[in-house]
């Protein structure tokens, strides 16, 4: 037996080409419709599924694009249930991929502005005192006099901020003898404002003020 006579294995021949983006979007758009009208729909569809995707990425414009992505959808599942071409199956597909997307980040976006509304609310509210004083807020306290007390309120928060701070006034016993609530809106940062306060009292209170210890009983910031 020669060399002629055994068969060699023959190489299995080389792919053409490597996929390209054009040929993956021939792929893509291979077996539309043949329904003429259900095939216009299919690409008038597949233009508004890129837009609803491109909408869904926008924070302020994703509840458009959720709408966008769920009237795709449906014009994918009729596609669907036609069976005519499998374009239709991927419209499907590609929209739901988007719908999925758009409603994540409708759900984000939400949650962030829920976590604003939440935040503003707990700072309002008197509770957050100490984490106003400790950095957006600093009060200082003149001497007294028989015209009243000058508080300093400096706003220390990178934006433009109102509060409302009650100053409470006790005597060495710690009862109470006055309290006063001051509401300065809109000081901007940086800045600070002077004011007077306890200015009508008693004459007992008067007396009392000479020796009493002022504190920011409570502070809401907006």
């Amino acid at each position: 037996m020669t060399k002629r006579d055994i068969a060699l294995p023959q190489k299995s021949a080389k792919r053409s080409g490597k996929l390209t983006l054009k040929k993956a979007w021939k792929k893509f758009f291979r077996d539309p419709p043949k329904n003429k009208v259900l095939r216009i729909l299919t690409y008038v569809s597949m233009g508004l599924a890129v837009v609803a995707l491109v909408l869904a990425c926008i924070p302020t414009m994703n509840i458009f694009g959720l709408w966008l992505a769920v009237l795709v959808v449906a014009v994918g599942l009729f596609g669907f249930f036609k069976k005519d071409g499998k374009l239709s199956n991927k419209l499907l597909i590609v929209s739901s991929a988007i719908l999925v997307l758009a409603i994540a980040s409708v759900t984000v976006q939400n949650l962030y502005e829920q976590s604003l509304i939440d935040r503003q609310l707990y700072l309002q509210s008197g509770d957050a005192t100490e984490e106003i004083l400790r950095g957006d807020l600093v009060v200082k306290f003149g001497e007294w006099s028989d015209e009243g007390l000058k508080i300093t309120l400096r706003n220390n928060h990178a934006e433009t901020k109102g509060y409302n701070v009650l100053v409470e006034a006790t005597d060495k016993s710690d009862a109470v003898i006055t309290n006063e609530m001051v509401s300065v809106g809109g000081i901007v940062s940086g800045r600070e404002i002077t004011l007077t306060i306890f200015r009508r009292l008693t004459e007992a209170q008067k007396v009392a003020m000479a020796e009493a210890k002022f504190e920011v009983k409570s502070v809401s910031q907006y």
